[in-house]
């Protein structure tokens, strides 16, 4: 199954008349391969055309650098993946039609040792439903099924609002734990399923 061969294609939802194309992942496609999976592509990213780029790109590589991951380790989406026009918040059935679609297969295929769920749209692409209380669920980290899952607030907000940026930084000593973990027990994994 090529993703990205495939997602070229998609029109499944009006977002795609808005993007210039759909961006797909970036990152190993590998068994254990830890995942970030954000809301939709930013402008910059729909114009070179790669996921997370940019001011937020960069706040997420770093906190992944303090956690003991580069960047090569780590395997990039979104839920939505196609730039929406203006920047506007993708509707719940938009987010659920493109998790449906490609999310959930990405995931399946790579299997990931960790998910690094950043904002409310991700949670629901990744769990098919919105949280309770979001505000509680951001900043912890919980083990579902055998992999972690680490709740993060929006990348966007994070770097506009010191309550939500505070959050990343007083979760990271346990990420950077989990992730020691996961590598003492060989859990991330860097041998590509394929290219």
């Amino acid at each position: 199954m090529n993703i990205l061969k495939e997602l070229s294609y998609c029109h499944s939802c009006p977002i795609r008349q808005e993007a210039r194309v759909p961006i797909g992942s970036s990152g190993p496609f590998a068994k254990g391969t830890p995942m970030v999976v954000g809301r939709s592509p930013t402008k910059l990213e729909d114009e070179v055309g790669e996921p997370f780029l940019g001011r937020e790109g960069s706040f997420v590589n770093r906190f992944l650098f303090d956690v003991g991951l580069e960047k090569r380790e780590v395997y990039f989406t979104n839920v939505i993946k196609c730039h929406t026009l203006n920047g506007r918040s993708p509707e719940d059935v938009e987010i659920m039609t493109c998790s449906q679609k490609w999310l959930h297969d990405e995931g399946a295929l790579i299997e990931p040792s960790i998910v690094f769920v950043l904002g409310p749209d991700a949670y629901l692409g990744m769990f098919g439903h919105r949280p309770e209380d979001w505000e509680k669920k951001e900043g912890t980290a919980q083990e579902l099924g055998g992999v972690w899952f680490v709740f993060f607030p929006n990348v966007e907000d994070s770097l506009h609002n010191r309550e939500n940026f505070e959050k990343w930084i007083e979760i990271k000593h346990q990420v950077k734990l989990i992730v020691r973990g996961l590598k003492e027990q060989g859990k991330i994994n860097e041998t590509p399923i394929f290219d």
